[in-house]
């Protein structure tokens, strides 16, 4: 299953994915605003991992025992630095064209 995660895999994917789309659907939207819905996104893919089963990634190997109602850790990781880029642009007011132009 290496390499061949998707979005509601219980994986970090469920984070980045959500934020992904916040990205490309408000990009138009102030720098402010734009991180504040990166965060929420950030936060609601944490969030449905604790309800998934894992299928793929570390924590499917485990077991559903040791991983119900806990959020993948994978996900917190990748909340983490989400949360620290936001954190810094926000406080940086960057040019949001300059952020999609990193990101693309």
């Amino acid at each position: 299953y290496y390499g061949k995660a998707k979005e509601d895999d219980c994986t970090m994917l469920d984070v980045l994915c959500p934020v992904l789309r916040a990205l490309q659907l408000n990009a138009a939207t102030d720098i402010s605003s734009l991180t504040a819905i990166c965060l929420q996104a950030a936060d609601t893919g944490v969030l449905k991992t604790s309800k998934l089963v894992p299928r793929a990634g570390r924590a499917a190997y485990i077991g559903t025992e040791r991983t119900d109602e806990n959020a993948d850790p994978g996900a917190v990781a990748a909340a983490t630095w989400i949360k620290a880029v936001c954190r810094v642009l926000y406080q940086m007011k960057l040019d949001k064209n300059a952020l999609l132009k990193t990101f693309s």
